[in-house]
């Protein structure tokens, strides 16, 4: 369906490539494995992203292992730099954790900049009616993803839709 490759890595060589981005990482690539590690003194997750020019209509493909049930998630986000209405122009994201998947819209949910949503939220002031309105924003699929075994994910945007696929 997307006969297009925009960026791929098999991280046959230790280390990042030169496409690669970091924020607040202590993430390593060792042994053909991109290892994500957040810093524990970190106030933020650790990104690693590939910075590629705007598209629609995406598919990410990325194999994956938790290697212990101290394992919490890890995110797929689709974003877009230019997009000023959204804290850092976050438009959607995939959230996978040994239990679950978490999909949500970021552009008009939880990152909206408009009328000061996202100042709200992380100061926790949020109203009832605009939890109410973040929660429709979100959709959570139970699933148990086994420990120490290699799982294929796909997640794919088509216009508004973001649909994720496991195995």
């Amino acid at each position: 369906d997307y006969p297009r490759v925009l960026f791929a890595d098999d991280f046959s060589k230790d280390g990042f490539g030169p496409r690669w981005g970091h924020y607040k990482s202590s993430s390593v690539v060792k042994g053909g494995v991109l290892v994500g590690i957040t810093d524990p003194a970190s106030d933020h997750s650790a990104v690693d992203n590939i910075k590629f020019d705007g598209e629609k209509d995406l598919q990410v493909s990325v194999k994956f292992r938790f290697t212990s049930d101290k394992a919490k998630s890890f995110n797929v986000w689709f974003d877009d730099k230019n997009y000023k209405g959204s804290h850092a122009g976050h438009i959607c994201q995939a959230t996978i954790s040994p239990t679950g998947v978490n999909l949500a819209d970021a552009k008009t949910g939880g990152f909206d900049l408009s009328n000061g949503l996202y100042d709200r939220k992380k100061a926790n002031q949020l109203t009832d009616d605009e939890k109410k309105m973040l929660a429709a924003k979100q959709k959570r699929i139970p699933a148990k993803i086994s420990l120490n075994e290699w799982h294929t994910l796909v997640v794919t945007t088509e216009g508004d839709t973001i649909r994720v696929s496991i195995d």
